[in-house]
């Protein structure tokens, strides 16, 4: 549910179906779900928030690390990009999610 209203812009209603479904996954111990589910809340909070999206992809990735899961790379990706130089032909800004910390839901 949260994957379809984020994709369709409803990022407030998905937000607050990953963190339900975050709680059931810590609640049932289910490390994997927890991981994906942090991935899927810090996508979300990409488009504006992006330090709450590095926290998220973090502990996203530590989890996931944890369970040596493939998926790790994918998250481990994403951190890498808000890092990164940018290449000579980007604009100066491109290699982070956000310019600021202003989210489009506010």
């Amino acid at each position: 549910m949260g994957f379809a209203l984020h994709h369709l812009g409803h990022h407030h209603r998905a937000l607050t179906c990953f963190g339900n479904a975050l709680a059931l996954f810590r609640k049932l111990e289910l490390r994997y779900f927890q991981g994906t589910t942090l991935d899927s809340i810090a996508d979300t909070h990409a488009i504006g928030r992006h330090a709450e999206a590095v926290a998220a992809w973090q502990e996203s990735l530590a989890t996931l690390e944890q369970l040596r899961h493939p998926t790790a790379d994918s998250v481990r990706a994403k951190l890498d990009a808000q890092y990164r130089t940018p290449r000579r032909n980007e604009p100066a800004g491109s290699t982070t999610v956000a310019a600021n910390d202003h989210h489009p839901m506010d």
